[in-house]
């Protein structure tokens, strides 16, 4: 990920628990105090493949917020190993707040969209039983105009679920 874009996304990342997303009914959220356990659920985006340790998300986030911000990255993982693999994070961590940026690998493998937007809507209504708050991350849509003119948009299962939750997008 580029600096600028690195920057822009962390800065988004802070202010949306606060902020309503552009063009999206306003989301309210608790401030999540330094200190705080943060769970990064995602795949190699979020495990930091191709970044060196201290370059990755999660750990630029705990740098830049005070958080414990926990990388639970796991490269390859769809939404269903996500999916599984969420309990036993939760338990062993209570996460005030878990970011979810989880089905590019679906996309890939070519998984159901319904399989895909099931997965992670379910991820995230355990994330909020447990008692935590849900930053939901997207994932740009599989299309010839993002290989062809690299221009690249949100797959619309991430605003769907957003909205249905009232989630942070």
């Amino acid at each position: 990920m580029k600096v600028r874009s690195r920057r822009r996304f962390l800065g988004a990342l802070l202010a949306a628990p606060l902020l309503p997303s552009c063009g999206r009914k306003r989301v309210s959220g608790r401030r999540v105090a330094a200190g705080a356990t943060v769970l990064a659920l995602g795949d190699s985006l979020t495990f930091g493949t191709g970044a060196s340790p201290e370059t990755s998300y999660p750990t630029v986030l705990a740098r830049l917020t005070g958080w414990n911000v926990i990388n639970a990255g796991v490269p390859g993982d769809t939404s269903a190993q996500a999916l599984a693999r969420l309990p036993a994070l939760l338990q062993e961590h209570a996460p005030q707040l878990v970011l979810v940026g989880i089905g590019g690998n679906d996309f890939l493998r070519r998984i159901s969209d319904a399989t895909t937007r099931a997965n992670i809507q379910r991820t995230c209504e355990q994330v909020l039983v447990s008692g935590a708050q849900v930053m939901l991350i997207a994932v740009p849509a599989l299309s010839a105009a993002a290989v062809i003119a690299g221009s690249l948009s949100d797959h619309p299962l991430y605003e769907e679920i957003a909205d249905s939750l009232r989630l942070p997008l």
